[in-house]
């Protein structure tokens, strides 16, 4: 029986349900209390300035990955020059969502620190944390998986 199959398809099962955990804990650490009006206020502010500043980081990338897709292009091909571009693109992504859960993991973090035990607030936290690192690491594989199964890579191992 020939297993390249199962290990072509195995990696992007793997990121599809670290995806799914990654949404579970985003929204288990959206369900928290999330303070007061100060802290939503202040909370606000620094997810508005974060975003701001994932835009500003994003349109200097854009140009970077412009420039290092059309090398690749010329240098290796088509595929390369996608493949990087999709990976770019997972990877920024990646760093969105993870903002996104930071920003409101801290409030969340801060309220249970400040009206529950230290070990909830640890755990709320870490919640908001797991969120990028499954959401980065599930796409990572969802994108590795996807360049082996279309390129079939994986009949040398």
């Amino acid at each position: 029986m020939d297993m390249a199959p199962y290990f072509l398809i195995s990696p992007i099962i793997a990121g599809v349900i670290g995806l799914i955990i990654a949404v579970i804990l985003y929204f288990r650490v959206k369900a928290q209390p999330s303070g007061n009006e100060t802290m939503n206020r202040i909370a606000g502010y620094i997810r508005e300035g974060s975003m701001a500043f994932l835009v500003r980081e994003y349109k200097v990338l854009a140009v970077y990955c412009i420039v290092v897709a059309a090398a690749l292009f010329y240098a290796l091909g088509m595929s390369s020059a996608i493949w990087f571009t999709l990976g770019a693109f997972l990877s920024l992504f990646a760093g969105f969502v993870g903002m996104k859960a930071a920003t409101f993991a801290n409030v969340r973090t801060t309220q249970a620190a400040a009206t529950s035990t230290k070990g909830n607030a640890l755990l709320v936290a870490l919640d908001g944390g797991a969120v990028m690192g499954l959401w980065g690491a599930g796409l990572g594989l969802i994108g590795l998986g996807a360049l082996f199964y279309f390129f079939q890579s994986a009949k040398g191992l």
